[in-house]
């Protein structure tokens, strides 16, 4: 595995965080690479050494999501839903603030669809069902994005045990 040099991933990492506070602002084609550049900390030239535009921050971060989640739900060939949920939380615990902008906006909206295809593709290998694998995938990736909306209300431990109770009755029922 390749080391990055620990001043690129801090450099990297402060402009994520400048792009995705202005993203809590404005739209991403109205961020300039000069005012994320200044709310980085960073020259232009510096911006330029990682990325070509905003854009591509976007979709390095998208490609970064999917691999994470790749990456969780098919660690092992056995599903365990509370291992996937532990997971999902510290994906999540990583940076809430970018996935509590995914869940707010409708243009965002496809990569929630794409994490519920994912996951019902996972489920599916355990649960040779799909109607309650759609309605399991679609509602946790659901249940976790109204968290998000609504201000995480309850401790995400809190929500993963609800969780795990209602999928493990969604399945422990085999009709």
């Amino acid at each position: 595995m390749e080391k990055i040099d620990p001043r690129v991933k801090r450099t990297k990492h402060r402009i994520r965080v400048a792009f995705v506070n202005l993203l809590m602002k404005k739209d991403i084609s109205e961020i300039t690479v000069t005012e994320l550049a200044q709310a980085a900390d960073i020259n232009r030239k510096t911006f330029y050494v990682y990325y070509a535009t905003p854009s591509d921050i976007w979709k390095e971060m998208q490609v970064e999501i999917a691999q994470q989640l790749q990456d969780l739900l098919f660690q092992s060939s056995d599903f365990q839903l509370a291992t996937f949920l532990q997971g999902l939380n510290q994906i999540l615990g990583d940076d809430m603030t970018f996935f509590k902008l995914i869940t707010m906006e409708k243009d965002y909206a496809y990569l929630l669809s794409d994490c519920i295809n994912l996951l019902r593709t996972k489920l599916l290998e355990k649960y040779p069902q799909p109607i309650k694998v759609t309605y399991a995938a679609a509602g946790i990736i659901n249940v976790y994005a109204e968290w998000l909306r609504n201000g995480q209300v309850e401790p995400l431990t809190t929500l993963t045990q609800q969780l795990e109770v209602e999928i493990g009755l969604t399945f422990a029922n085999k009709k």
